[in-house]
């Protein structure tokens, strides 16, 4: 727990998902201070998918009673976080963001008051794929590998209302384990990698 309030949230998931999805969403507030005050709440949170939810509260609108791009923003990188987090924590690896590109879609209406929901998809062989090609510019090389995602906000309707690009850099500080590609099965019940 010294570490990562990540590796606690780890072994809860294996106990009780749910428990796990509220710990983190609580540690989340306490390790990203701008996100404190927002709501947001983690309704998803697996290896392949988030879900972010962010309430319409106040607090979260500018003077127009639009929901804020700044909280979008934040509540994007805190979301892209927690994703990355369950793959690169065992590994040492680490995510620094470079640039976040907030835009609302034309024709889409969010209504004062109205929740807005993150979701971050990703196939196994994707995440993989990040994994796999950082580690090639990993520790040795000194570098980070850029990547870059195009991520949707959802009203409480199911239509997207706003997209996030992100570019952010991924470096793995740790080899991936020789069996196995994927960060999360090498894992122990405290997240720390098996060796």
């Amino acid at each position: 727990m010294r570490e990562s309030p990540f590796t606690l949230g780890s072994y809860l998931e294996d106990l009780h998902p749910d428990l796990a999805r509220h710990f983190v969403s609580y540690a989340s507030e306490l390790m990203e201070p701008q996100v404190v005050g927002m709501g947001l709440r983690l309704e998803e949170w697996s290896d392949q998918r988030l879900s972010l939810l962010l309430p319409g509260r106040w607090k979260n609108r500018n003077a127009e009673g639009r929901t804020s791009l700044g909280v979008l923003a934040s509540a994007t990188e805190m979301g892209l976080r927690l994703f990355w987090q369950r793959h690169l924590f065992g590994l040492g690896g680490d995510l620094h963001f470079s640039e976040l590109r907030v835009r609302w879609l034309e024709g889409q209406r969010v209504f004062p008051g109205e929740n807005l929901n993150l979701r971050i998809e990703a196939s196994a062989l994707g995440v993989d794929e990040v994994l796999v090609s950082s580690q090639a510019q990993g520790p040795s090389q000194g570098q980070a590998l850029e990547c870059s995602w195009t991520l949707p906000w959802f009203n409480p309707r199911q239509q997207q209302v706003a997209e996030v690009e992100v570019v952010a850099q991924v470096k793995l500080l740790a080899a991936l384990p020789a069996a196995s590609t994927s960060a999360r099965d090498n894992w122990d019940k405290a997240g720390r990698p098996q060796k």
